[in-house]
């Protein structure tokens, strides 16, 4: 199961890629601020967002099937750990940064990460 905020839905896009290999995922407004992730599948396959405001406003994507167990990590609950910001997984805990996809428990696993790009300053784009 995937799911954007709390609820079962995954938001469906099939997009071209642009001239960098980038493809449109959704508007910025749609990504809840600071809270659980947005699903959406990208020319099929699973991408959870996550829209974090600091200093600034980032966007992350990670594949929303944690590495450990295939569970969707959308929906877990992110916590920040000395400044690095982790989505833990809501079957077994583990914890991933979202910058790096590295777990902070040692484990073997490894979160797949794709690189974010905003496009005229409301679409959330990503390298797949």
């Amino acid at each position: 199961m995937a799911c954007f905020g709390r609820s079962s839905d995954t938001k469906t896009v099939k997009s071209p890629a642009d001239e960098e290999g980038f493809y449109y995922a959704c508007k910025l407004d749609e990504i809840p601020e600071n809270e659980a992730g947005f699903c959406v599948s990208v020319n099929k396959r699973k991408i959870a967002l996550f829209k974090i405001r600091k200093e600034k406003t980032r966007v992350y994507a990670l594949s929303d099937r944690c590495a450990h167990q295939a569970t969707s990590i959308s929906s877990g609950d992110l916590e920040d750990l000395e400044g690095n910001t982790r989505i833990k997984c809501p079957g077994h805990g583990i914890e991933y940064s979202l910058e790096t996809g590295l777990p902070k428990q040692e484990v073997a696993f490894k979160q797949k990460i794709f690189q974010v790009k905003k496009k005229n300053e409301d679409e959330v784009w990503v390298k797949l």
